[in-house]
């Protein structure tokens, strides 16, 4: 009987995803077999992650899964933030193949050029959204500062597509020990004395602390029972707030 895979391949440097299946034994040391998919491949290296979706023991089984996360996923129109093709595929998944090995009329040099013509750049330095912008990077431990733009940054690091654009949109503090230092939304590090009892939020309210259990009392505030007693600070704060009566038996003497 023949084992089908239904998997997806994810670029490890640019991030590009892949739906496709086989019925190889080795699932994941095959490449796949889309021609955009393989054509990033050649331009950007063969680093690539696999999962496996569903071992299917048909054809109609993989048919049906197919069509299902093709249409879930989106993979022949998503696009990212930036309008980054975000799947490689040209069609849905269905288990029969692109059909580029398919016998019958190849298509003219002419209706060729048409296609190209008419097909959305969806990715590299052409797309209409390629963010060329050179960043000033500085290593947050040795103050290093280099110059590179985020695709650089990118493929230099081995860093995640989705962090590096985090980060510059200032969402994301750091990425791979590296700030960047020139960005109109960098978000800067948290200084020391913003947090803990220094923070603006901390509740310095000495609460009259009961324990149901063992019918300790203290008067301490949240903070200081926490660490005292190695409680959770959420199921804490959850009592504070009232939307829990206790916590490992302390409650709040109102």
């Amino acid at each position: 009987m023949t084992i089908y895979y239904l998997y997806i391949k994810t670029h490890k440097i640019t991030g590009l995803k892949y739906l496709g299946q086989t019925s190889k034994q080795d699932p994941i040391s095959y490449y796949g077999s889309g021609k955009d998919w393989l054509a990033h491949l050649k331009e950007y290296g063969f680093n690539i992650h696999t999962n496996i979706l569903m071992v299917c023991n048909s054809k109609k089984e993989l048919n049906h899964y197919g069509r299902y996360y093709s249409k879930l996923y989106r993979i022949t129109t998503s696009v990212d933030n930036y309008g980054n093709r975000i799947w490689a595929n040209c069609i849905p998944e269905t288990g029969g193949g692109s059909g580029e090995h398919n016998k019958g009329r190849k298509r003219t040099e002419q209706q060729k050029a048409y296609i190209k013509q008419k097909t959305p750049i969806r990715y590299g330095q052409e797309h209409p959204g390629y963010d060329n912008t050179e960043y000033e990077w500085r290593h947050e431990k040795t103050g290093e500062i280099i110059k590179y733009t985020r695709q650089e940054f990118i493929k230099k690091f081995n860093a995640s597509p989705g962090n590096v654009c985090d980060h510059i949109n200032g969402s994301k503090r750091i990425v791979n020990g590296w700030q960047v230092i020139n960005g109109k939304n960098y978000r800067p590090q948290i200084k020391k004395d913003q947090s803990g009892s220094k923070s603006s939020r901390y509740d310095h309210t000495v609460y009259c602390w009961k324990n149901n259990k063992t019918e300790e009392v203290e008067h301490l505030t949240r903070h200081d029972l926490i660490n005292k007693y190695k409680l959770h600070s959420g199921r804490i704060c959850y009592v504070v707030a009232g939307k829990q009566n206790e916590h490992n038996g302390w409650s709040i003497v109102r």
